[in-house]
């Protein structure tokens, strides 16, 4: 298994999507659908109620990524440029080679399969890459 965990949060690409690193532009698109209440219902973190709040977020991502610490991705749909939602390992178990997956998406993408090609590239990743024995799904 590569040491450090995620080294540089590798980017992928899937038929429409690509699944990159969250950058300072990604600001308002995360607010967009973190400020849903029903986006974030069953999420471990609280609604945005202001962009600062999803500025906060990419602050904290983007200093993970600095030290290799964080394997998340913002989804952006390849036909419009858009993020559209973020997923990404929430915790990892680097001694016994599993991690828990979740993810958010915008409101207005739910149902169309966005999710599922996705998770699926990610988790292409996880086991052929990183080789974790499991997964799991927030």
């Amino acid at each position: 298994m590569c040491e450090p965990f995620f080294r540089n949060t590798p980017q992928f690409e899937t038929k429409r999507l690509l699944l990159r690193k969250l950058i300072p532009e990604d600001a308002e698109d995360i607010f967009a659908y973190a400020m849903d209440n029903e986006v974030t219902k069953f999420m471990t973190w609280d609604t945005h109620n202001n962009i600062e709040d999803s500025r906060q977020f990419i602050k904290f991502t983007l200093d993970r990524y600095t030290k290799d610490d964080a394997g998340d991705w913002g989804i952006i749909l390849k036909e419009t440029g858009k993020l559209i939602g973020v997923l990404g390992f929430v915790y990892f178990d680097k001694k016994n080679r599993w991690a828990e997956l979740g993810y958010v998406l915008r409101r207005s993408y739910w149902g169309k399969g966005i999710m599922p090609e996705a998770v699926n590239r990610i988790l292409q990743f996880a086991f052929n890459d990183i080789q974790l024995n499991r997964v799991q799904i927030r």
